[in-house]
């Protein structure tokens, strides 16, 4: 199954009112606003109408180095790599020690299969003291380990995206599943129960408790989640595989 990394832009489009000088009312030039006005586009989906706000900003200030930062995702997101690619680079070239774009460009090289030189611009993200999403950059590193089939670097760096933050339910279900790949079924437990802890319940995650479960003897729990599974989830692929799990018990 592959995996997929998806990147989230968590900044927020303000209204802007441009003056005589190219500036709105905050001091911010044009070329700033359009990049706003793009990351508004780049948020809803549309990253098209994004990128022609971002190239009018690199038009009015070729050195900005957010415009090439989110040029690169809209290409990406487009699926024209070599543009995306040379925007990154851009973007990295411009601004060196901007952490964000290191992961993103970390997301982006996953993408193209370039695992290791993905890796090491999350690890260069997380290195920044001062970066506040090492959790998320750690967890990304992760993903692509494990599309890589690198299942041993993946639980590495899921740990470490947990050590950041404890409540980083992907991460958490990745180590569960890791660890009962791995044959590790009471840390698979612990795992998985940290999981639920501060995730709600879905199919895979039920499914994946039950195999534990299961694999640990422990009938009246495998018997537990599997009532939850059927309940909420009758449907699902989860759920199917369980009933032909059973039947062959």
């Amino acid at each position: 199954m592959r995996i997929l990394i998806t990147l989230v832009v968590f900044l927020l489009v303000s209204a802007c009112a441009t003056t005589q000088n190219g500036t709105d009312s905050s001091g911010n030039t044009a070329a700033e606003i359009n990049v706003r006005l793009g990351l508004g586009y780049l948020q809803q989906g549309r990253p098209q109408l994004a990128l022609t706000n971002f190239i009018r900003a690199i038009e009015l200030d070729s050195r900005l180095a957010d415009a090439h930062h989110y040029a690169a995702e809209s290409y990406r997101q487009l699926e024209q790599y070599a543009r995306a690619d040379e925007h990154f680079k851009k973007a990295l070239k411009l601004a060196p020690k901007d952490s964000a774009v290191k992961n993103n460009y970390g997301v982006y090289l996953c993408g193209r299969e370039q695992y290791a030189k993905a890796d090491r611009y999350f690890i260069e993200a997380v290195q920044d003291k001062f970066y506040t999403s090492t959790a998320e950059a750690l967890e990304n590193a992760g993903l692509c380990a494990r599309e890589s089939g690198d299942n041993e670097l993946a639980a590495e760096r899921f740990r470490q995206a947990v050590e950041h933050d404890a409540r980083r339910a992907r991460s958490l279900y990745q180590l569960a599943d890791l660890s009962f790949i791995a044959g590790e079924n009471v840390g698979a437990k612990v795992f998985i129960q940290r999981y639920f802890s501060v995730a709600k319940s879905n199919a895979p995650s039920l499914w994946l408790a039950i195999r534990i479960e299961n694999a640990l003897g422990n009938k009246n729990e495998v018997r537990e989640y599997a009532t939850n599974l059927h309940k909420n989830f009758p449907d699902s692929n989860e759920a199917k595989e369980f009933k032909n799990f059973w039947a062959s018990q």
